[in-house]
């Protein structure tokens, strides 16, 4: 009732009123700035408990149960993805990421990837690619890792290179974290085998002329779509305010708010 009163919530409902998914992102996003991160969590906590939250609140909350990376920040993220919101929250990478490197961390990399994986097929970038190879060869399944990382390069010769060069954009170079590399060379180098080592070594010479390998962290580089210019926080939120006007049909403006984060990785 008080939250009413205050304009914080529709009349008789327990959503946000208007612009408040705005200002509720923007008071979070402040405190994750200033690294309060278990303020995020506590301040999410909280207001879930009486109002319906937009989903886009749940990326600074699963960025922050990252940076926490404890066990109790794992329960948290938990219930963020098994929450009232689960339908959607489970399609958006910029939740899902940090919530399986978050059950990686904490000792459940199968989960993680098992997580990772239910994410929609059809835009598939190559943050993700660089994260589910981690994963896989911490499971010492460096054939598997491969083949992605091969279904990958096939899809940027066929798709995304043709396409950015159409459109006049120059060949795009992919991001990939040395962290990756590296786990997958030790897995594989454990194997001793000469035809597995080939095969890296073929995958590795074609990603050289279209990637920059970064010292940069798996870590760094999924919280990175939060550690963002002012100019693209001014991007997110022109369309989150899309988002308020369409609430309705929330997921059509989630999904294309993923893939306008997801492309400044490639």
């Amino acid at each position: 009732h008080f939250m009413e009163l205050a304009g914080y919530t529709e009349q008789g409902s327990n959503r946000l009123a208007m612009n408040m998914p705005t200002v509720t992102l923007c008071y979070l996003d402040i405190l994750y700035e200033k690294k309060l991160y278990q303020a995020v969590i506590d301040e999410i906590l909280k207001l879930e408990k009486v109002v319906q939250l937009p989903v886009f609140v749940y990326v600074l909350g699963m960025m922050a149960c990252l940076k926490m990376n404890t066990e109790e920040s794992l329960n948290v993220a938990t219930g963020f993805y098994n929450g009232s919101n689960n339908k959607q929250i489970m399609k958006i990478s910029r939740v899902v990421h940090p919530y399986s490197l978050l059950l990686h961390k904490q000792g459940n990399t199968s989960l993680a990837l098992e997580t990772v994986s239910l994410l929609p097929t059809k835009h598939f970038p190559y943050l993700r690619a660089g994260i589910m190879v981690h994963f896989l060869s911490h499971l010492n399944r460096p054939d598997e890792a491969c083949s992605l990382l091969e279904v990958m390069l096939r899809n940027y010769d066929r798709q995304d290179k043709p396409l950015a060069m159409a459109r006049g954009q120059g060949v795009p170079r992919l991001i990939f974290s040395m962290e990756t590399v590296k786990s997958l060379t030790g897995v594989i180098r454990t194997h001793k085998d000469a035809s597995l080592n080939a095969r890296l070594g073929g995958v590795f010479s074609r990603l050289d002329k279209i990637a920059s390998i970064t010292d940069q962290s798996i870590d760094t580089l999924v919280t990175a779509e939060i550690d963002i210019s002012s100019f693209e926080k001014a991007r997110k939120l022109k369309y989150l305010k899309k988002w308020e006007r369409q609430i309705d049909d929330a997921d059509t403006e989630i999904e294309d708010l993923d893939q306008l984060e997801d492309s400044q990785h490639r």
